[in-house]
């Protein structure tokens, strides 16, 4: 992966996923929070299929591989889609979109205990606190607003964020070089979590008595962009740039859901909110200060193929 390549990735992820937010907030004016997720996974899964269809690939074969992608799919869909599917209920789309922003702080820690030779050099673990820094510029102000519903929607993106913490070290150890190409093992993992909420969402749920236009739309691009395409830019970065910078793209999170919150859906940007903006993407270019690409391993095939793919 060229810098150029990875560079493009980063911004595409940055505002597809910030963008997601406000996405989650107008689904929630007419779906229950489980039906939003189940609604976005099983979306993402069909848009996935279809791009997997029209490159010939096949998904993964084996239960191993599966389990991973299973697990996956519990901590990098079922359970913080979840989450701030919930908070969206709770709190302002721009807040939860601020509190995302820890998950590279929260990867940071996983790193070092489980990816020994990824260790952040001295300006990647700056980058992290300084960005980590202006998400408590943004956070810190709310905290005289607090209630018990606030208090939860606060605490919901933040257990979403550690969830991804984990999953951002799990994926570069056990799904990297499986030898299967980012769209098999995405598509993959969006089953796995479409079959997941299938199985939890009628449970606790009743069907809508009506969809509005907007929300159907919120939903299309929330699960076929937000939920599909997108991970196929996720598996690449990871490969290539590796977890603990790859996680970094989340500070961009707060400043893109921040302007589509004030733009979209009326709410307000305050003063910190600009500030600790401007500190999150300080942090995310510090953090990126070393960044090399990836080599390309002497085995890896000439992509696109079939049997072994990029």
């Amino acid at each position: 992966m060229t810098a150029i390549d990875w560079r493009i990735r980063y911004g595409a992820l940055a505002l597809i996923w910030g963008s997601n937010f406000m996405f989650i907030t107008i689904a929630v004016q007419a779906l229950a929070p489980l039906q939003v997720v189940w609604g976005r996974v099983a979306l993402g899964a069909l848009a996935l299929a279809i791009v997997l269809w029209f490159r010939r690939e096949k998904l993964p074969k084996g239960w191993r591989i599966w389990g991973h992608m299973s697990v996956a799919a519990i901590f990098f869909n079922t359970i913080p889609f979840t989450f701030f599917a919930y908070a969206a209920e709770r709190i302002p789309s721009a807040l939860s979109g601020v509190l995302n922003g820890t998950s590279p702080l929260f990867t940071l820690l996983f790193a070092l205990a489980i990816l020994p030779n990824e260790r952040p050099t001295f300006w990647r673990t700056l980058g992290i606190f300084v960005g980590f820094g202006g998400v408590l510029v943004v956070f810190v102000p709310q905290l005289q607003d607090l209630s018990s519903a606030f208090t939860v929607g606060l605490l919901l993106p933040l257990g979403a964020s550690l969830c991804y913490g984990i999953v951002f070290v799990y994926t570069r150890r056990f799904m990297a070089d499986t030898g299967y190409s980012t769209v098999a093992l995405s598509a993959g993992q969006v089953i796995s979590a479409t079959i997941q909420m299938s199985l939890i969402m009628p449970l606790f749920t009743n069907a809508p008595a009506e969809i509005p236009l907007n929300v159907v739309l919120a939903m299309v691009v929330l699960g076929a962009v937000g939920t599909g395409i997108s991970y196929v830019l996720y598996y690449g970065l990871i490969s290539g740039i590796g977890a603990t910078i790859a996680s970094t793209v989340t500070f961009l999170f707060p400043v893109v859901a921040a302007i589509m919150g004030v733009i979209f859906l009326g709410e307000n940007l305050s003063w910190f909110q600009a500030i600790g903006g401007a500190i999150i993407i300080a942090g995310a270019v510090i953090a990126q200060r070393t960044v090399r690409p990836a080599p390309v391993p002497a085995a890896a095939p000439p992509p696109p193929a079939v049997k072994r793919p990029v």
